[in-house]
């Protein structure tokens, strides 16, 4: 799948697409982004997913949740990426419910 946003990647899905990055500015930070691809508007709520190599989950989620239209796109807050952790993207369609969860693909932290 292509990329979503100039700098995004590991990009997955479609109702949204789910995509990540990460960069050094006096550390490793990452941040994951959404863009909804689909003709229908919708909700969720922006986050990004760390998974420490001991398989603790780690959720960074924002405080509201988005509504994005056709082509509008939703960031995660920006995290520091400790090396080795695995990173993704998060988009939760259904804030509060179980099962609603869609992930980028999975980036290692430098």
């Amino acid at each position: 799948m292509g990329t979503a946003v100039a700098g995004f990647n590991h990009c997955e899905h479609t109702k949204p697409q789910v995509c990540s990055k990460q960069w050094n500015s006096k550390g490793w930070k990452f941040q994951g982004l959404a863009k909804n691809l689909s003709k229908s508007t919708i909700h969720g709520l922006m986050g990004a997913y760390l998974r420490d190599p001991k398989g603790g989950w780690h959720f960074y989620w924002n405080k509201k949740t988005s509504t994005l239209a056709h082509g509008k796109t939703a960031t995660s807050k920006v995290v520091k990426c400790p090396k080795g952790w695995e990173a993704q993207g998060v988009w939760d369609a259904t804030p509060g419910k179980a099962g609603g969860n869609w992930y980028s693909a999975v980036t290692i932290c430098k």
